[in-house]
């Protein structure tokens, strides 16, 4: 391909970087990273510890309060 003088080791490292990432996620780097944080906000939310437990009801609107129960 064309490419001036001075990009070509630039060249080489952007194809070199690109190979590596391709052969580490060969479903693409897209679907590694939405995997990632589809897991992350999971653990976050659905956590025992952390956050709403699967089969809790979840109150969005004017009447959910940050505190809990008054």
């Amino acid at each position: 391909t064309y490419a001036p003088q001075r990009f070509q080791g630039l060249t080489f490292v952007l194809f070199a970087f690109g190979a590596l990432t391709y052969a580490k996620h060969p479903e693409g780097i897209l679907e590694f990273q939405k995997r990632r944080w589809t897991q992350r906000f999971e653990r976050l939310v659905l956590s025992p510890g952390g956050g709403f437990s699967p089969g809790e009801t979840v109150v969005l609107g004017p009447e959910a309060t940050l505190g809990g129960p008054r």
